[in-house]
């Protein structure tokens, strides 16, 4: 199951080996909050690990293509042999993606469990694993709303309106 892969990676990640975030901190408009505490040092590493592997399904994927021989594509066997090498690359590849899209919402929610006293602040990560926020200037609706609160109203959203 997702969560015991989860937890069973992120035991692994030793912390020399967590991967820092790259972006510098720019005084102008970052105000630094503190730092990532261990536990969202390795889920970060978790997620960023993954978006690599997503990476490589899809240069995998490539490469099938860009070795397939031209004088092949009118043999009919090796066009399916091709069809589903590219079918178990696309299978392996949403898999992965998936994890990677639920481990940064993971990540995100998480930080802001650590970080309570940037409520309704725009989070961001900078290297030394720094947490620091900046005012959401996006807003919508009018600029009423929030876009925090707007994508949770609007179609589609968690909250659909549309039906009542």
């Amino acid at each position: 199951m997702f969560h015991e892969w989860i937890a069973e990676e992120i035991a692994k990640i030793k912390e020399e080996d967590c991967i820092e975030p790259l972006g510098k901190i720019d005084l102008l408009v970052d105000r630094p909050v503190g730092v990532m505490n261990d536990s969202l040092k390795r889920l970060f590493t978790l997620w960023k690990r993954t978006e690599i592997d997503v990476t490589k399904v899809a240069k995998k994927a490539l490469k099938a293509i860009y070795d397939f021989p031209i004088s092949f594509s009118l043999d009919q066997k090796a066009v399916e042999e091709l069809q589903k090498e590219l079918e178990d690359i696309a299978i392996e590849g949403a898999l992965i993606q998936g994890r990677a899209i639920a481990l940064e919402e993971a990540f995100w929610v998480s930080l802001r469990d650590q970080f309570p006293e940037a409520k309704g602040k725009s989070l961001g990560v900078r290297k030394g694993f720094q947490v620091v926020w900046n005012e959401d200037k996006e807003k919508s609706f009018l600029g009423i709303i929030p876009s925090g609160l707007s994508r949770f109203i609007t179609p589609g959203g968690p909250l659909n309106f549309s039906d009542s």
